[in-house]
């Protein structure tokens, strides 16, 4: 969550919330982020990604404290923006949401910097939990 400096992620202070962005290329499971990750207020989601490149464009813009990303979509991977992004943006924490995990992906995603990975099929609650849990984790 921002800390007072510009461009400077830090530790939650009351009131802040939390930056998400969501990288999916899905428009329907966008739809459905944004509609839940707006019914609560301590989440902002700031942009959206229908692609792999464009999340990291768009993270590397950004600054988010939190990037939620699914691992199978065009023009680069989820395991190639968990590199990347590892690289160039370490403080970003990093969610996996997807419907094809398997135990040795997961493992892949959480060597690549993941703070977790969870299955679409999660109920709206329990992901609204593991969020709000990436967001307060602190590097």
């Amino acid at each position: 969550m921002r800390s007072g400096v510009a461009g400077q992620s830090g530790s939650a202070e009351a009131g802040e919330r939390c930056r998400i962005v969501v990288a999916d290329d899905n428009q329907s499971i966008r739809l459905l982020l944004a509609t839940l990750l707006a019914l609560e207020e301590d989440f902002e989601l700031v942009a959206q990604a229908t692609d792999g490149a464009e999340a990291v464009a768009v993270v590397e813009r950004e600054r988010p404290d939190l990037l939620v990303l699914d691992l199978a979509m065009p023009r680069m991977d989820g395991l190639e923006v968990l590199e990347r992004l590892h690289a160039t943006c370490p403080e970003v924490r990093i969610v996996v949401y997807s419907g094809y995990g398997t135990p040795e992906v997961d493992e892949s995603a959480r060597r690549l910097g993941a703070v977790a990975c969870l299955p679409k099929g999660i109920p709206p609650d329990d992901l609204v939990g593991r969020l709000r849990d990436a967001c307060r984790e602190h590097d």
